[in-house]
C-alpha cells in the first residue's frame, strides 16, 4: 500500500459508504456509513467527523428519551410509564444501581413466584392493548440500554421482550399480535432474536450476525424504514437481522413502547436493569 505521506491512503479495502478522514497528522482513517435515523456527518468529537442524530435535517420527533435519572418505586409511578406486575410475590420496579457510564437505572423484577411477571409500557392503558402509534409516515428508531444480571436456565426460566407491541403489558400474551421487538426466550434460542408480528403471524429477522445472549450491559436498536416495509435489529451496532414481512401497520391496532420480563420456572427473582429508553420518529413530510 502507498502511505498517506506518499500520496496514498494506506488502506486497501473499503465498504460502500465509507468516508475517508484525517484522524491525526499524516494518518487517514475510514468512517463507516451509519444505519441510524436522521444521522448527519459532523465534526464534533475532538475535531474528527462523527455521525450525529441531532445535527438538523428533516423533522425528527423525540417520542421518548429517558435516562431514568429520577426516584421511583412501586408506590411512586413516574407517568407516562406504567409499571404493571402479575402473579408474583415481590414483583417490583425499583431504582437500580447506577455505575459510571450508566446513570439512572431502573430494575424490574419478577419476584419469587414461578410465574411472576413485571412490565413497563409508555403512555398506554394498564392491562390494555391500546397503543399510541401507527408505523409508516416516516422512519422510526428505538434504542434501549439493558443489563441482564443472570441468564435463563431450566431451573430458573424466564423470557423478555422489548420494543413496540400491543402486548407488552402484564396479564397479556407477549409481545401481542402486533409487535416489533427483541426477544430472549431460551427455550426457543440462546441468541437474541428480532421479531415482527402482524395479526398474530410472526417473522424472525434474518440475514445478520448471531449474537448470543450474555449478562452485562448491551445497546439495542430497532430501525424501521419510512414506509414500514423493512425493520432492522442491531445489538451494539451489529446487525442481527432484518425483517420485511409481518410488520404491524394496521390503523386499527396501534402499538406502544414497552418491556416485559416473565418467569416460567423457579423461585429466584429474574431481574432486568434498564439504563436508557429512546424512541425517535423522522416524519416523511415535515409539519412545519
Amino acid at each position: 500500500t502507498i502511505e498517506p505521506t506518499q500520496g496514498g491512503t494506506g488502506i486497501t479495502t473499503y465498504a460502500k459508504g465509507d468516508t475517508l478522514f484525517a484522524s491525526d497528522v499524516n494518518v487517514l482513517s475510514k468512517l463507516p456509513i451509519t444505519n441510524f435515523l436522521g444521522a448527519q456527518l459532523v465534526a464534533s468529537n475532538q475535531g474528527v467527523p462523527v455521525w450525529s442524530q441531532t445535527a438538523g435535517g428533516p423533522e425528527i420527533i423525540t417520542l421518548v428519551d429517558d435516562d431514568f435519572c429520577y426516584y421511583s418505586s412501586s408506590a411512586n409511578v413516574p407517568y407516562p410509564w406504567y409499571y404493571v406486575s402479575n402473579g408474583g410475590s415481590g414483583t417490583s420496579f425499583e431504582n437500580g444501581t447506577p455505575t459510571p457510564g450508566h446513570p439512572g437505572v431502573k430494575t424490574l423484577s419478577t419476584g419469587t413466584d414461578a410465574n411472576g411477571e413485571q412490565a413497563m409500557v409508555h403512555g398506554a392503558s394498564v392491562e390494555s392493548t391500546n397503543g399510541n402509534v401507527i408505523l409508516g409516515g416516516g422512519a422510526h428508531q428505538i434504542n434501549w440500554v439493558i443489563n441482564l444480571p443472570a441468564l435463563s436456565t431450566v431451573s430458573d426460566e424466564y423470557a423478555i421482550w422489548f420494543g413496540l407491541g400491543s402486548g407488552l403489558q402484564a396479564y397479556l400474551t407477549h409481545p401481542g399480535d402486533y409487535a416489533v421487538v427483541f426477544r430472549y426466550q431460551r427455550t426457543t434460542s440462546t441468541n437474541w432474536q428480532g421479531i415482527t408480528r402482524s395479526g398474530g403471524s410472526q417473522t424472525i429477522a434474518s440475514g445478520g450476525s448471531n449474537v448470543a445472549v450474555a449478562t452485562g450491559w448491551n445497546t439495542f436498536s430497532i430501525v424501521i424504514n419510512a414506509n414500514a416495509t423493512s425493520v432492522s435489529f442491531y445489538i451494539n451496532n451489529t446487525l442481527i437481522g432484518t425483517s420485511a414481512s409481518n410488520i404491524p401497520t394496521s390503523a386499527s391496532n396501534p402499538i406502544s413502547l414497552g418491556l416485559v420480563i416473565q418467569s416460567s420456572a423457579g423461585s429466584n427473582p429474574k431481574n432486568v436493569d434498564i439504563d436508557l429508553s429512546q424512541w425517535f420518529h423522522q416524519l416523511t413530510t415535515s409539519r412545519f
